[in-house]
């Protein structure tokens, strides 16, 4: 099952996260494929093909990309409340989290 799937908010959620890493600085270079798993052209791309994205499988690189943004923004970066309002708008991080889930579950269940 694809991200579009989902509820459409849960759409606008997931392209929020990899807007943040595409358009901030949050990882050096050196970092950003080794926390991601794509580079930033791979993510931009990804970004500009968004109503296209490929995300149905874990060996695509549209999974690969939601999957470590996602798992990022829920676990692994530190946002202040300004930054994380800037990026996310009224979307607290507790749904952002639910979110993945969300997309995660609908995955395996359609595997």
């Amino acid at each position: 099952m694809s991200i579009h799937d989902l509820p459409s908010s849960d759409c606008t959620t997931a392209l929020q996260c990899l807007r943040f890493f595409l358009e901030t600085s949050c990882f050096e270079e050196i970092e950003f494929v080794t926390r991601l798993g794509v580079s930033r052209s791979a993510l931009a791309s990804i970004v500009d093909e968004w109503t296209e994205i490929e995300d149905k499988s874990s060996s695509c690189v549209g999974y690969l990309a939601l999957n470590n943004c996602f798992n990022e923004i829920c676990y692994g970066v530190s946002l202040s409340k300004e930054e994380w309002a800037k990026w996310f708008f009224s979307v607290s991080r507790e749904t952002v989290c639910e979110t993945y889930n969300r997309w995660l579950l609908s995955n395996r269940e359609h595997k």
